[in-house]
């Protein structure tokens, strides 16, 4: 129901009903990963933020679920902090480079990769192999 809710724009009901289903499973991996989606698009990181960890307390290897949490930092202009989030999406999946990259080019940041070696080192970031 969120999912057509959202559809058709109705976010304030999207987020009414995924906050109920949060509250009401054990598991609401799926809920508060979108309610930290559709806090962060309505423009409130700080509460996305609170459901991107509530979500990573039940799926900590999610590389999304960490590069998610660095992008609610990064929009509150806490760039320093996001990198932390961004450094664990890299570690669990390197492909994040360019997502990554983009956000922090695009918030203004005046940090430019040009390659995903260069941010994994300038990251501290060792990858096997």
């Amino acid at each position: 129901i969120a999912s057509l809710l959202e559809s058709l724009g109705r976010l304030d009901e999207a987020i009414a009903g995924l906050r109920r289903a949060a509250a009401l499973e054990s598991d609401a991996l799926e809920a508060h990963a979108r309610l930290g989606n559709l806090l962060g698009r309505r423009g409130d990181p700080a509460a996305a933020r609170e459901h991107f960890l509530a979500a990573l307390a039940l799926a900590p290897h999610s590389a999304e679920l960490h590069s998610n949490l660095g992008h609610t930092f990064l929009a509150q202009g806490r760039t320093e902090e996001a990198l932390a989030p961004y450094r664990r999406a890299l570690e669990l999946n390197p492909a994040f480079f360019r997502k990554i990259a983009q956000e922090i080019a695009i918030a203004g940041k005046g940090i430019v990769w040009r390659n995903p070696q260069a941010m994994l080192d300038e990251l501290g970031i060792r990858r096997d192999g």
